[in-house]
């Protein structure tokens, strides 16, 4: 009359049929795959930024620089809406978040090249510059999703 199901993996939706007679749900509960979890979406939370700034500048004739760096650490508990916050103690979620850059290294210059002094001056031969910007940074920390409820308890991605 029913299908035998095997238990294991992914049978948390299923209602299974001993052959001695009776049902026995899965672990979602009496109401099975049919009802799918009730999210719960509330302004809980908290963010954390800290970080140390250094600075430099310095100008000699034609050419001058700005270097700057950055140490810095940000934590939260959820730095985007896929992220979820653990449901029965928000306080475990909190960790180093998905825009976290610890280093930080910029690097800007400008350098006027003698024109003016190699050939006769000019409105051709007055204003120019070379210049530039050069960052090096430390990648983002990296995030793992997994895309089952293997928790149980309706919080997906996890």
């Amino acid at each position: 009359m029913f299908e035998t199901v095997t238990c294991g993996a992914f049978g948390e939706d299923t209602a299974y049929y001993p052959t001695q007679g009776g049902v026995v749900n899965g672990t979602r509960g009496p109401l099975g795959p049919n009802f799918g979890s009730n999210a719960l979406q509330s302004n809980l939370g908290y963010a954390n930024y800290n970080a140390l700034e250094l600075s430099a500048r310095h100008t000699a004739g034609r050419l001058g620089f700005d270097a700057s760096y950055t140490y810095g650490k940000s934590l939260d508990q959820s730095s985007n809406i896929g992220e979820e916050v653990n449901p029965f103690n928000p306080a475990l979620s909190y960790a180093i978040s998905a825009f976290d850059v610890k280093h930080n290294f910029v690097v800007s210059y400008d350098y006027q090249p003698p024109f003016d002094q190699l050939f006769r001056p000019s409105r051709l031969t007055k204003g120019w510059s070379l210049s530039g910007v050069t960052r090096f940074a430390s990648g983002f920390p990296v995030t793992m999703i997994n895309n089952g409820d293997n928790s149980l308890i309706g919080t997906n991605p996890n």
